[in-house]
């Protein structure tokens, strides 16, 4: 069972929390209903997220930093920022190990031979 007064476990998982209700309430419902709306102004969604994880951080009232210099407001504000951050946190500190399909190197731009082109690295789209 998740020991949530472990402040690190509580950040996670409020992190992880926040990027679920941010995609499952905006992005989701925003893309399928108003695509135009979504390609047009999807990115104004990670400072949504960014606000709803600061006030989620803010009034759970964790705090990384305690036992450090840093004062208890700047504290719980930087673990507000942290959370609102989503899971972009997880995926910064381990990034994904899957290797790209045939149909992800074309919407990312990157095609690759298998396994790798010469070098081990992905080369742009001609």
């Amino acid at each position: 069972m998740l020991n949530l007064n472990n402040p690190l476990v509580l950040t996670t998982f409020l992190a992880l929390a926040n990027e679920r209700l941010i995609e499952y309430v905006l992005a989701t419902p925003l893309s399928k209903n108003l695509p135009d709306f979504y390609k047009r102004y999807g990115w104004l969604l990670q400072y949504v997220a960014f606000v709803v994880g600061g006030v989620l951080g803010y009034f759970a009232g964790v705090n990384l930093f305690v036992g450090t210099e840093i004062p208890d407001p700047v504290g719980r504000i930087l673990t507000a920022a942290v959370i609102g951050g989503g899971s972009q946190l997880i995926n910064i500190i381990m990034p994904p190990t899957t290797k790209p399909s045939v149909t992800n190197a074309y919407a990312t731009g990157y095609v690759t031979d298998y396994p790798l082109a010469p070098g081990g690295e992905f080369r742009p789209l001609k």
